[in-house]
């Protein structure tokens, strides 16, 4: 399971951290759809499902 949360920071960036089960994801609010892609895409294994649940918070359908 990804959980995600939105999180106001000096730096705009996309953390992901284990979460008991699944993983958490803070993200700042203003990033854009190709920053998080490009940040998801480092993440390997774990970016495709991260990219998804990302979109599903903001309302993007893919």
């Amino acid at each position: 399971m990804i959980s995600v949360s939105w999180e106001w920071s000096e730096v705009p960036q996309l953390v992901v951290e284990p979460n008991g089960d699944g993983l958490h994801v803070r993200a700042y609010p203003g990033l854009s759809e190709s920053q998080v892609r490009r940040a998801c895409e480092e993440l390997g294994e774990h970016g495709p499902t991260v990219f998804e649940a990302w979109g599903r918070a903001v309302g993007i359908q893919h």
